[in-house]
């Protein structure tokens, strides 16, 4: 998998994935073709001043980007193709590439249990006179769910990915890959760091359970 976890993508921008078994020449192993980077939202035929998409560049957010191999494939080599033509700031602009294996679990997160939350670290306080002073902090997204179906299997891989990752390695998750509901899959991915790390629960029997946050970098 490929993930472009903050980028100033417009609504038009593509991707395209592709893994070599050599690190010049070789053969293809897997194509993703062109696929939508961050595809905007079906709002209608309205004569809005802009257009809305899933993009939240413009809004002091960032912007997501997913491209998934159909199998997992040891590659020597990925080209990752991004072009945006329409892109308003006339650049494209990536902060970071994240690359490699991903896990997905039998089950996802348990139905309701999402809750994403933008954290202001921001101050506010009251002058002599009474008015509000702001001290103005930064703003971070933040993910929080609930994994109650896990099997042993995917309670083992876990363990491993929190023991890999801790508190200080960073990680990127997405609860709704390749949903069509590309407003809901945005918000629901995030590039980030474990608040604090979960317990394990054995809660019935076959069955164990965890809790995460992730707080966006």
């Amino acid at each position: 998998m490929m993930a472009l976890p903050s980028s100033n993508a417009s609504e038009t921008a593509t991707v395209r994935m592709r893994a070599w078994d050599a690190e010049v020449g070789g053969s293809l192993l897997a194509d993703t073709g062109t696929i939508y980077a961050a595809p905007g939202a079906d709002l209608g035929m309205w004569d809005w001043e802009m257009p809305l998409n899933s993009n939240a560049a413009l809004y002091g957010g960032d912007v997501k980007a997913t491209a998934y191999f159909a199998d997992h494939v040891a590659a020597r080599r990925v080209e990752i193709e991004v072009i945006d033509l329409d892109n308003p700031a006339g650049y494209i602009d990536q902060a970071r590439l994240v690359v490699g294996q991903y896990w997905e679990p039998e089950h996802n997160a348990e139905l309701g249990s999402a809750r994403v939350s933008v954290i202001d670290t921001s101050k506010v306080s009251r002058a002599d006179s009474g008015d509000p002073v702001v001290d103005r902090g930064t703003l971070h997204s933040a993910l929080a769910f609930d994994m109650t179906w896990l099997d042993p299997e995917d309670r083992a891989r876990l363990a491993h990915i929190l023991r890999g990752c801790g508190l200080y390695r960073p990680l990127f998750i997405s609860i709704y890959p390749e949903s069509e509901d590309v407003l809901t899959e945005q918000d629901c991915m995030i590039y980030g760091r474990i608040k604090a790390m979960p317990a394990l629960t054995h809660a019935r029997l076959g069955l164990f359970a965890s809790q995460l946050e992730i707080e966006g970098w």
